[in-house]
């Protein structure tokens, strides 16, 4: 007779994360009760839960880690299974797909020759085109270079809606490159960037300096940087 098991799911805590004990697993082999110890690092995924299927399985949590199926790692699951957190990918903010596809007509290039050029794929080009993906600082900076056109006529933003950040992506660095090129710590860039913290006057002239404005339109723009920040913040 093939053995069955019965799993007893532990209660879950309200902040629905694995419970420190172990599970309880009860097992019937020809007729008699045996129990096994699970795990503390494996809960039991409910019906309800929107990780699992419809049949009960065993989840497993790693702290720092994914959750995953039991026995199968991260790039194992299954092709419709949805992980809690979705991890965010950054773009240039103020890219605009109509602007690259006009610049691009105008040179007469097909997406494979403006792939070829400048290194950046037609695939990748094209969900820029049609709005489905934001390109990177340095991709969007060598596709510029490519078209002979500023970073500023593919990102259209309206002077007075300016952030800190439109104008790093207008001379085409990436964070790290524009700390380096200030003297800072990328976090502590990172900081002044978002509006969490302020510029010293020294660091108002740096920060001038490698964006092509005056130290009046840095202040500015962070202060506006500050004020959308904290809006935002304001309506979560």
């Amino acid at each position: 007779m093939t053995p069955t098991t019965r799993t007893k799911p532990l209660r879950p805590r309200p902040d629905q994360s694995p419970p420190p004990s172990a599970a309880i697993q009860e097992a019937s082999v020809g007729g008699k009760s045996t129990t096994e110890r699970v795990p503390a690092h494996t809960y039991i995924a409910r019906a309800s839960s929107p990780l699992n299927s419809p049949s009960t399985h065993l989840v497993e949590h790693r702290p720092g880690g994914r959750r995953g199926v039991a026995g199968t790692s991260a790039d194992d699951q299954p092709e419709d299974f949805k992980p809690a957190v979705r991890m965010a990918r950054s773009g240039v903010q103020g890219f605009s797909p109509t602007a690259f596809r006009r610049q691009r007509s105008r040179q007469h290039l097909s997406l494979s020759e403006l792939s070829l050029l400048s290194g950046v794929s037609a695939a990748t080009i094209s969900a820029w085109e049609t709005g489905k993906a934001a390109p990177s600082t340095r991709t969007l900076a060598s596709a510029a270079e490519t078209l002979g056109v500023a970073m500023a006529d593919l990102v259209p933003v309206k002077e007075d809606r300016l952030v800190l950040a439109n104008l790093r992506h207008r001379v085409g660095l990436t964070q790290q490159a524009a700390a380096k090129a200030v003297g800072l710590k990328r976090s502590m860039y990172a900081a002044i960037e978002s509006g969490f913290r302020a510029a010293d006057d020294e660091q108002r002239i740096h920060f001038a300096q490698l964006y092509g404005v005056t130290a009046n339109v840095f202040e500015t723009t962070w202060r506006r940087t500050r004020s959308a920040r904290v809006a935002r913040l304001r309506a979560q």
